[in-house]
């Protein structure tokens, strides 16, 4: 259905385009504009005729089929080489057969001025709109370096609106209206506040009734966004208009959780990192340390009984900073490799840093590699292009670039080769930052390689580095390299945000390849490589994992890396977190001994310091090894649970640790939560995050979500760090929303943390001396039944280190007098994992509990053990002993038992 507005009030407004060609289509609409008169933004002339090309689309196998994505691009009709973002959205999509299939589009005819409104179609919400308004600096702009497009926000005058996104960027979950974010990648040391920071990820998803829609503007031209009361206006440098709408054609389909899955699913899900990840990391930058230093920091934590999963190594093991290399005297190469072996004997990881920069350097392989293979950034004139890091003068490889694959995993192949490393990659400066603002004056001028061909480039008329529009007010090359200088796909200026995106997606193919030529025969299926990058884009979670950069030891940091994490696993990354106890200054006993109660809960977990810094192990800290043995143990025991929703996520997208308004959206005290967040769809996390207090408010709702599938039946909370797990919030008992509690939490104590209703935990029977070798025990699971009597609790058995291994999803599940358990998805015939004990919390009468009895495959019922032993209550759980009386493998067979009372 198309409606055509004639309104007469367009014709009262400074109009830009008018209107001179409507072509319709199946799913399509095609409209040509043309220049009627100047913009009052003069950043550049006005490009005279556009074309506007809307098409509703569907994703070819899409986990979400009342999701619907209406791609909205604008371009310059007489111009087709205008800059557009690749290897972002590479998905398969078909054309949906009408636009009316999820949106009414309304336009104005031809004659008139450009005007354009898009309605979701179930529930009549405009979801965006570009009529023209009173205020004509606020139209459609479209100028060879400044491109404007704002949509009005139909809400009443009083209300702000709900906005999420724009990453990456340290601020609340929800963007404070009234101010302009801008999104480039740069160095951001200490993460300043409300500011562009290392990644880009250019979309918004606005909140309204409790529904959501997604707006990705696709750009990596730099980006100023105004998020206003009455307005979203996006205002870029470059490229083209390539937006698109993620809108939900059901209510269900347009939950937040649901739009923030339907967008990883457009530009890409979460790839799945080694299990081991998600256990505990120690990593500090010495400034000049040993390989014995690093062994004895090992030994420390084998001491004091800490258990360490990962030990990583940062500059200081390089040959003066040369990507590739060891120290010949303070990491002699030989000793590297013989440790690493040691550390794999152990159970234990390594991971090493590996920056971009490469050393100019005529007797350095690696770099004269580079040279080779042509595959580097390089100036207007196709020379080298220079700029100084850690490694002083160096040059850049180009990861769009044809040649860089067989560049880098020849690269990886000899260091996995020499140090006998894993597959896994620590991915630093990738912003690209650098040591001085652009061109570097006392580095030398490299020369053009004939060999390369002709890559020469025109100047272009302008200052790439200072356009006449700065997005943010500060210069392109801000601690970065050159903004003219050119990658493959083209000028810096419009590619350089994209650099680390490549740069992941490049390694994640390479790493496994390359080990695996290493050792041929040794795995059964591939390596899942790990890379951890600081630097990221829209789509980089598909090919790597994320932490938070370079954080500063105060609780500010502590605080904002509540929202900062949540933002990013919104944009698709499923392991993520900051650097534990802060990265930059010194810190002290009580800021560590609240970091890690609460740095427990981020899907990575390290404790990283700088050099110069005091030193930042547990043991240097009052308090310190009591506290990190503790979480680091109780992270182990729920990490079944944060696993399973790990790998959930990367199959079809969603969160693993989630803003309470992304669960409770029309609780505005739930959407309002910087503080608190949502493991696992199951526990409520309220770490203490400020000075001084013994204790923390937390908020708990009590209305159901849309996804607890009971309808109109109110929450309860469990405490989940009391062993007896009693209940500390009753919706059956309390009116409204939600409830405020107080929290004693004495330093040196785990974070409060409360499970919902509904919902499960599994945990690991025995916790040993490692997240994998507590994996090889049976779990418990845990149940906390809802009023009605209803719980499932939802595990994931895999080996935790290949990418195409069998897997089984399963479920235990109590629901009245059935206790069933359920393989729900797998892969290669399962998987296995034994289930110990069954623990149900809140089950009414279980004293009265006589028998439990399952049915065998022909037909025949049994008991499965006397009470008190097989099944019987303690403390405040009703207990079923399945290792004892009932074998039960999760991972491939399925049984019901009975309960009799």
């Amino acid at each position: 259905m198309w409606i055509v507005c004639l309104c007469l009030l367009v014709a009262l407004v400074h109009c830009e385009y008018r209107v001179t060609a409507v072509t319709e289509g199946a799913g399509r609409l095609h409209l040509s504009l043309s220049l009627s008169s100047p913009s009052p933004l003069q950043y550049a002339a006005d490009i005279p005729n556009l074309s506007v090309d809307l098409e509703l689309r569907q994703l070819v196998d899409a986990p979400q089929p009342d999701v619907y994505y209406l791609h909205f691009g604008i371009t310059d009709a007489d111009d087709a080489d205008r800059y557009v973002v690749r290897d972002v959205v590479t998905g398969d999509y078909v054309t949906a057969p009408a636009l009316s299939d999820a949106v009414l589009v309304e336009h104005t005819s031809v004659g008139e001025a450009f005007g354009l409104r898009v309605t979701r179609v179930f529930d009549s919400e405009i979801i965006l709109d570009l009529y023209p308004s009173g205020d004509d600096t606020q139209g459609l702009v479209y100028q060879d370096l400044y491109l404007q497009v704002t949509s009005h926000l139909a809400l009443p005058s009083d209300t702000n609106p709900v906005v999420y996104g724009l990453g990456e960027r340290a601020e609340s979950i929800v963007l404070p209206v009234g101010d302009t974010y801008t999104l480039w990648t740069r160095d951001a040391p200490g993460l300043p506040l409300h500011t562009n920071i290392y990644g880009v990820h250019p979309w918004v998803m606005e909140v309204r009734e409790g529904l959501a829609y997604g707006l990705l503007d696709l750009t990596s031209n730099a980006l100023d966004v105004d998020v206003m009361s009455d307005r979203l206006t996006f205002k870029q440098v470059g490229g083209v208009i390539d937006m698109t709408l993620i809108v939900g054609t059901t209510a269900s389909a347009s939950t937040p959780l649901s739009i923030i899955a339907a967008y990883q699913q457009l530009v890409g899900l979460s790839t799945a990192a080694p299990r081991w990840v998600l256990g505990w990391h120690q990593c500090r930058w010495m400034g000049g340390g040993t390989l014995g230093d690093i062994e004895d920091t090992v030994d420390k934590y084998r001491e004091n009984d800490i258990p360490l999963d990962c030990q990583w190594l940062d500059i200081d093991y390089m040959d003066e900073y040369r990507v590739f290399t060891t120290s010949p005297d303070r990491f002699p190469t030989p000793d590297v490799k013989a440790w690493t072996q040691e550390m794999r004997e152990n159970g234990q990881n390594v991971v090493a840093i590996v920056d971009p920069g490469v050393k100019i350097d005529d007797e350095y392989d690696t770099y004269l590699n580079l040279l080779d293979s042509c595959a580097y950034l390089t100036n207007e004139d196709g020379s080298p292009l220079v700029s100084k890091v850690w490694a002083d003068c160096s040059i850049f490889p180009d990861f769009k670039h044809p040649n860089v694959t067989d560049w880098w995993q020849g690269e990886w192949e000899s260091w996995f080769e020499r140090t006998g490393f894993d597959p896994n990659a620590w991915l630093d400066m990738n912003e690209i930052a650098a040591f001085c603002d652009g061109i570097c004056p006392d580095c030398p001028v490299l020369p053009v390689d004939p060999r390369c061909g002709d890559r020469s480039h025109e100047t272009p008329y302008f200052d790439p580095n200072n356009p006449p529009y700065t997005p943010g007010g500060i210069t392109l090359d801000m601690h970065g390299i050159d903004a003219s200088g050119y990658d493959h796909y083209g000028m810096l200026y419009d590619t350089h945000s994209t650099y680390a995106l490549n740069e992941a997606i490049v390694s994640h193919t390479v790493l496994p390849e390359a080990y695996s030529n290493v050792h041929p025969g040794e795995d059964e299926y591939m390596r899942r490589p790990f890379t951890l990058t600081r630097s990221q884009f829209s789509g980089s979670a598909q090919h790597t994992s994320h932490w938070l950069g370079d954080d500063e030891s105060s609780f500010s940091s502590l605080l904002y890396s509540v929202p900062t994490m949540m933002n990013q696993m919104m944009n698709g990354f499923t392991t993520v977190g900051a650097d534990i106890g802060g990265f930059l200054n010194d810190c002290w006993d009580e800021l560590f001994l609240r970091w890690v109660p609460a740095g427990i809960w981020y899907t990575f977990s390290r404790d990283h310091s700088c050099n110069g810094t005091a030193p930042q192990e547990p043991w240097v800290f009052d308090g310190g090894v009591e506290i990190t043995k503790d979480a680091v143990e109780f992270k182990y025991s729920v990490s079944p649970m944060m696993y399973h929703a790990i790998m959930h996520t990367t199959r079809h997208g969603g969160v693993v640790n989630a803003a309470p308004g992304w669960l409770w959206p029309t609780d505005t005290k739930s959407v309002q939560l910087n503080t608190q967040f949502v493991a696992g769809d199951a526990v409520m996390v309220a770490p203490v995050l400020f000075e001084g207090v013994d204790g923390v408010s937390v908020y708990l709702p009590l209305e159901p979500t849309t996804s607890d599938g009971v309808s109109g039946e109110r929450l309860l909370w469990f405490d989940l760090m009391d062993e007896d797990r009693p209940v500390v919030a009753d919706g059956s008992l309390w009116a409204g929303q939600g409830v405020y509690l107080y929290a004693p939490s004495p330093l040196g104590s785990l974070s409060p943390a409360y499970v919902r209703s509904g919902r499960g935990i599994m945990r690991p029977y025995i916790i040993s001396d490692t997240l994998e070798n507590s994996w090889v025990n049976p779990w418990d699971a845990e149940l906390y039944l809802s009023p009605s009597g209803c719980a499932v609790a939802m595990g994931w058995a895999d080996d935790g280190l290949s990418q195409d291994s069998p897997y089984s999803e399963f479920s235990v599940t109590m629901d009245g007098a059935s206790l069933s358990f359920a393989v729900v998805d797998s892969m290669g015939g399962g998987y296995s994992q034994a289930v110990q004990q069954v623990r149900v919390y809140n089950m009414q009468d279980g004293e009265g509990v006589t028998d439990i009895t399952y049915t065998d495959s022909i037909g025949h019922i049994h008991s499965i053990g006397d009470k008190g032993e097989a099944f019987g209550t303690e403390g405040g759980y009703f207990y079923v002993n399945m290792g004892d009386y009932l074998p039960t493998d999760m991972g491939t067979q399925e049984r019901e038992l009975t309960i009799h009372w």
